[in-house]
């Protein structure tokens, strides 16, 4: 029996939330609703893309995103820490709480003896989904699927 895991990585297993902290440099108390704000645009351009058949890299989206908040927000990041913030969004942070139920299934003996594949979100580019698996999956005891990521998983 083959069973496959389905879920989003963005908001799941990672927080895009989290750069905030790298924004509160440049943008103070704004931070928290820029990196939102930002996810949603980035969301949305995503989205409205994939309707279109317009298909972008995610981590275009995620440049125009960027550009659309800083304009939105009339934030002048210069383009070393623009390129800075791009590259950190690869690195985002873990949730930490306590393993969900599919978690602690995954983890069992009885799951590992069977054959298993792992389908992640199609938003994500299979750079930008590898960076972020490789710095969750070891923390969800789910690490031994990364291996079954390939370009089958993002057409």
């Amino acid at each position: 029996m083959k069973i496959t895991l389905a879920f989003d990585v963005y908001g799941t297993l990672v927080d895009p939330s989290g750069m905030a902290k790298h924004l509160a440099h440049d943008l103070g108390a704004k931070a928290t609703e820029f990196a939102d704000c930002w996810r949603e645009k980035q969301l949305e351009y995503s989205f409205r893309r994939g309707l279109m058949h317009n298909y972008a890299d995610f981590s275009i989206c995620t440049s125009d995103a960027l550009n659309f908040t800083c304009r939105r927000f009339k934030a002048a990041i210069s383009p070393e820490p623009r390129s800075e913030l791009l590259r950190l969004y690869q690195h985002l942070p873990r949730f930490v709480c306590s393993p969900s139920p599919m978690v602690r299934e995954a983890r069992s003996p009885r799951f590992y003896r069977m054959r298993t594949s792992l389908n992640i979100s199609k938003v994500s580019s299979p750079r930008m989904m590898s960076e972020a698996l490789s710095q969750t999956l070891p923390y969800t005891g789910m690490q031994g699927a990364q291996r079954e990521l390939g370009p089958r998983h993002f057409g």
